[in-house]
């Protein structure tokens, strides 16, 4: 079974800032190494690696509006096969453009150890300041997620 969910997240800058995401750990659990984190691209990928799944929904989608309509739609059975979350990620490609968007492809290991993989690309962009997340996408599938980088 193939599990691919994307979401395109920029259609509309709705004007009511949402919450800032929490400060990122000093030691983010899926960072790239040896590049400084996106605050909130690693609040998202914690929540998704935690299975804290509706969390990781409101930090990825904050300029859709009728974002809590569409959860089931989104994210489909991946609370339900995955309800305990993951037991580890690591992200293995960062795009930053100079504009300030930011692409990251983040892996995440299926429980149990050597069961498959999960692959979620983040895209946020600077906002009032602020970095957002405009676009996410999963898959079971890496070429999936792949063709979503630009």
């Amino acid at each position: 079974m193939v599990i691919t969910a994307s979401l395109l997240l920029a259609a509309a800058f709705m004007g009511a800032q949402v919450g800032a995401a929490a400060a990122a750990d000093p030691a983010p659990p899926c960072a790239l190494n040896g590049v400084a984190p996106v605050p909130t691209l690693e609040t998202a990928k914690a929540h998704f690696l935690k299975g804290e799944y509706p969390e990781f929904y409101r930090a990825t989608t904050p300029f859709v509006a009728d974002a809590e309509a569409r959860y089931g739609d989104v994210m489909g059975k991946l609370p339900v096969l995955f309800h305990g979350g993951f037991s580890a990620c690591a992200t293995i490609l960062q795009r930053r453009d100079a504009g300030g968007m930011v692409q990251e492809m983040t892996l995440f290991s299926v429980k149990p150890p050597g069961s498959g993989m999960m692959s979620l690309l983040l895209t946020s962009v600077p906002i009032e300041g602020e970095d957002m997340v405009i676009y996410m996408t999963f898959s079971s599938q890496m070429s999936r997620v792949l063709e979503e980088v630009h």
